[in-house]
């Protein structure tokens, strides 16, 4: 059983990276669609930036090598990402047999994080420099 799932592990550990270069590939057609999406209904309704406002234009800044602006818009998908990778990296160790732990494995760590996640989205509405 053990060496079926180290197998499913490594097929996922090549698998994503390509999904990945499709996506990359296609960003085009992803950002076109994403453009004809409607409009925020927190932000049209109360004049707030919900949590996933700028995520959309966060990612296509990222796709484009543009760090700062990316910040910008929205540093949420950037934190995620970032936990996304280290995941990833660490299910790829441990899937060709030498498991490095990457990621905290405490509790309070992610429970931080996602309190300055929360005041963070809370206060971008209130500084004029952290608006999208």
């Amino acid at each position: 059983m053990k060496d079926k799932s180290r197998m499913l592990y490594k097929a996922v550990v090549i698998i994503l990276p390509l999904i990945l270069f499709i996506v990359f590939l296609t960003q085009n057609l992803l950002f076109t669609l994403a453009a004809k999406l409607p409009p925020c209904p927190v932000y049209a309704h109360f004049h707030l930036y919900c949590p996933a406002c700028g995520d959309t234009r966060c990612v296509k800044a990222l796709m484009q090598g543009d760090l700062i602006a990316a910040i910008r818009y929205n540093i949420c998908p950037i934190v995620f990402g970032i936990f996304i990778l280290l995941a990833y990296l660490e299910l790829a160790t441990f899937s060709f047999g030498r498991h490095i732990k990457l990621l905290p494995r405490k509790l309070n760590y992610y429970l931080i994080v996602i309190a300055i996640l929360i005041v963070y989205v809370g206060v971008r509405n209130f500084i004029p420099g952290m608006t999208p």
